[in-house]
């Protein structure tokens, strides 16, 4: 079996760090314009003009939350069908004032079970730090997430798989000629666990596991952003008869686009590669020829601006 890749963390701890030093750059929380209105004669277009803010790269969170009176829904799919595979950026979230959303979030994992990463299901808030934006300081957010279990059965052995995570992250868009330039950098750091029933009996398994992750977005057009994030996930590999269950982390990489084809409307397009492990029996220098360990995507985010809306139809939640 593969392990990490010792370059990994490396990889990642750069991106973050470069991120965390910063450089020419300022905090673009005052590019986002004016809210969709409350008002109970707003037209529906303007209801619908956004501005909107996400508060995801791909599988990666940002330090931006949705808008107070607003949902956003997000998910993909993938394009090599298999059995079992969730999901790894599906976020469903509810803003409060600016700062504050309550979500529900497939946080990305990986098992060796699979040669896919998957979903696991966590429930929590994200809350956006108020600092004054400022050029060359970052702006930061904090997480606190409530993992599900994801079950695995293996024989007559079920092995059940969760996580909690705690999660700072960071953005900070640059200045001058590269403006159109965000870098994202954060720590995840998880309390992952696995516990087994069955036959054989296996001892449970508890780790705390350090996750750094950085990401980029370049802004194409007024429309469109070219992103690509990296990020450690746990890596679950839950145990047989001859060996004991083992929990530890592994790379994940994914880059594509994004493209607003409405202001409320987003489309995604990404291709990632789980570089911590190859397929079962892969040769030496084959597993980037294998097209089944390529992960690729299609998805999008719709904003809904709810508060927006029961005015106009109700009275009510307006301005």
């Amino acid at each position: 079996m593969r392990t990490a890749l010792p370059s990994g963390r490396l990889l990642v701890a750069a991106a973050v760090a470069a991120l965390l030093v910063g450089g020419r750059a300022y905090a673009d929380d005052g590019d986002r314009g004016e809210p969709a209105p409350r008002r109970p004669d707003a037209s529906w277009r303007e209801i619908f003009g956004g501005p909107f803010q996400t508060s995801r790269l791909f599988s990666m969170p940002t330090a931006d939350v949705v808008g107070a009176y607003q949902i956003s829904l997000s998910g993909d799919a993938s394009l090599l069908a298999k059995n079992d595979t969730l999901s790894t950026s599906s976020v469903v979230a509810l803003g409060f004032g600016d700062i504050a959303q309550l979500e529900y979030r497939s946080a990305a994992a990986i098992t060796t079970l699979q040669p896919d990463p998957f979903g696991m299901p966590t429930v929590g808030v994200q809350l956006k730090v108020p600092l004054r934006p400022r050029r060359y300081v970052p702006s930061f957010a904090v997480a606190l997430r409530f993992g599900f279990t994801h079950t695995d059965k293996v024989g007559a052995v079920t092995h059940d798989e969760r996580a909690t995570d705690f999660y700072l992250v960071s953005r900070l868009r640059l200045w001058g000629a590269l403006e159109r330039v965000t870098l994202h950098g954060g720590l995840r750091v998880s309390a992952a666990q696995i516990d087994s029933t069955g036959e054989p009996m296996l001892d449970g398994v508890r780790r705390n596991l350090p996750l750094p992750a950085g990401g980029i977005e370049v802004r194409v057009t007024d429309d469109a952003i070219i992103a690509a994030e990296l990020a450690e996930v746990p890596l679950f590999d839950p145990g047989d008869a001859t060996r004991p269950s083992e929990i530890r982390s592994g790379l994940f990489g994914r880059a594509g686009i994004r493209w607003h084809l409405l202001p409320e409307v987003v489309f995604d397009a990404s291709f990632g590669y789980r570089l911590e492990i190859g397929r079962a029996g892969a040769q030496a220098g084959s597993m980037f020829d294998a097209l089944v360990d390529w992960d690729m995507r299609l998805g999008g985010e719709i904003f809904v601006p709810w508060g927006a809306m029961v005015c106009k139809a109700a009275g009510i939640f307006c301005e």
